[in-house]
């Protein structure tokens, strides 16, 4: 009887293992195909049992920036997988870096994956560099902004606070 529980459990655990393996291979063609929210449950569940895998952190920190998601979860992620020198994160970055007005960081980013992928410089990064480029020059000519909230006071008190010569009338 103990034999035959174990092999029931060996068998479900390498049912188990295949399933995953399985899933995460569909997930896998779903982020290729642009999917990213099918993906994503997959990449998530992956990622809690291998926290330190680059590649899962790529994937999942793509498809929370795709999807909409916590940008700064999507950020942890594409940095840990940076650490490991994943071209794609630094692209990310650079896009995470874009929306957060952050211009320095995004074009360091950008530069990153140019020198990483040379031949792709011209057709992924061309946009990009440009609206950058336009975003810096918008954020350039961009005033501070002071905000003075009113407060009633009476006109004795607000007297009291300058003390003005009798030349200024």
């Amino acid at each position: 009887m103990k034999y035959i529980s174990f092999i029931l459990s060996l068998c479900f655990c390498l049912t188990i293992a295949a399933q995953t393996k399985n899933d995460l291979s569909q997930a896998k063609i779903d982020y290729k195909n642009g999917e990213f929210s099918k993906a994503l449950p997959v990449f998530e569940r992956e990622l809690s049992s291998k926290p330190t895998d680059p590649s899962l952190n790529l994937w999942t920190g793509v498809c929370i920036f795709e999807t909409g998601g916590n940008i700064k979860l999507a950020e942890e992620y594409l940095l840990t997988a940076s650490k490991r020198n994943l071209p794609e994160s630094y692209l990310y970055l650079g896009d995470i870096y874009v929306k957060q007005y952050r211009v320095s960081e995004a074009k360091a980013q950008y530069d990153r994956y140019a020198k990483a992928r040379p031949k792709e410089k011209e057709t992924t990064l061309a946009n990009r560099n440009q609206y950058l480029e336009k975003l810096q020059r918008a954020i350039s000519r961009t005033e501070d902004i002071q905000n003075i909230d009113s407060l009633i006071v009476s006109k004795d008190a607000f007297l009291s606070a300058y003390k003005l010569s009798p030349d200024a009338g």
